[in-house]
């Protein structure tokens, strides 16, 4: 059965009226025209929040270590915050490159104060809003759900053979890896498979680590996580400082196109990295040629933890 969240999100599309991944390639540019549901969303979702409580929410996701959202759910649903890296070229930011459609996953990261990370893939990204502030009401986006997997660091999933849509180990193909078409929508997520567990049959960080181990501590040879359980989310947070690594985790998130503006939250640039801000600027004006107009908020790794998501009007160029 498909994740609940998921079944929920498409039974609230039938009713407006619908009739790693990290790029390192061009996305095939996607211009599919809003549907009526879309723009539905867009008139009622808009405006997203306001810059002084988005970046107050943003530090207290990031510094919130709870160990439960609700019941049979990831962590990521209630805390944490959730981003994407990626380049500035010649497509939009939110479109999935080819080998991310093929693969039916895109890659995230999950930032966490409790997450050794002080460094991302690329300078500057966007981030998605969780769903338990979505549905708080006030916020730029409607509710998202489901992960297809998560890795303790970067697993190297880009271009790789790997069933279970990137969560199998590499050279391996599956009945249950299923490319994303170019216009998924989120009802049309993928269950939640890890290598771990569904494979290997592990319950704990003590035994991914030990698997980690035995491979060299070789991030392509990690095991995944199904993702569906907050122990499932702690484990991977244990292991991820069991080892001293500062690297960012991997999050495969189901492809779903034409749908990824709706579920910005902002857009972010790392302070530490050069060009990292006027790659943020080009993405927000990217997305306000959509009408949607959302703000840039840095992101400081050597600020304290309760400061390290900033907002600053000198760096909006489309907002508000």
């Amino acid at each position: 059965m498909k994740n609940k969240h998921l079944i929920s999100i498409a039974m609230g599309l039938l009713l407006l009226g619908c009739t790693k991944e990290n790029i390192e390639t061009s996305p095939t540019p996607n211009s599919v025209a809003l549907t009526a549901s879309a723009k539905f969303l867009d008139e009622n979702a808009n405006p997203p929040y306001p810059p002084d409580y988005g970046v107050r929410l943003l530090n207290k996701n990031y510094n919130d270590s709870a160990t439960a959202c609700q019941p049979g759910e990831g962590l990521f649903m209630c805390t944490g915050v959730f981003l994407r890296t990626v380049d500035n070229g010649n497509f939009n930011p939110w479109e999935p490159s080819p080998s991310a459609i093929a693969l039916g996953s895109s890659s995230f990261t999950w930032l966490r104060k409790d997450i050794s990370t002080n460094t991302l893939y690329h300078r500057a990204g966007y981030i998605r809003t969780n769903p338990v502030d979505a549905h708080g009401g006030g916020g730029g986006t409607f509710n998202w759900s489901g992960v297809n997997c998560i890795y303790p660091f970067d697993a190297s999933t880009l271009g790789q053979t790997r069933g279970h849509n990137g969560c199998d180990f590499q050279n391996t193909k599956s009945a249950q890896a299923n490319p994303a078409p170019a216009n998924a929508s989120p009802s049309q997520g993928y269950e939640p498979w890890g290598s771990c567990d569904k494979k290997l049959g592990y319950t704990t960080a003590s035994q991914w680590n030990e698997f980690y181990q035995s491979n060299g501590m070789a991030n392509n040879t990690q095991c995944s996580w199904s993702g569906n359980t907050a122990s499932q989310w702690l484990a991977m947070l244990s292991s991820h400082e069991s080892f001293a690594k500062t690297g960012w985790n991997e999050i495969l998130v189901p492809t779903v196109s034409a749908w990824e503006p709706y579920f910005i939250f902002g857009f972010f640039y790392d302070t530490n990295k050069a060009g990292a801000r006027a790659d943020a600027q080009a993405f927000q004006v990217k997305l306000s040629a959509l009408g949607r107009r959302f703000p840039i908020y840095s992101i400081n790794f050597s600020a304290p933890a309760s400061q390290r998501f900033s907002y600053s009007a000198a760096d909006q160029v489309a907002y508000p």
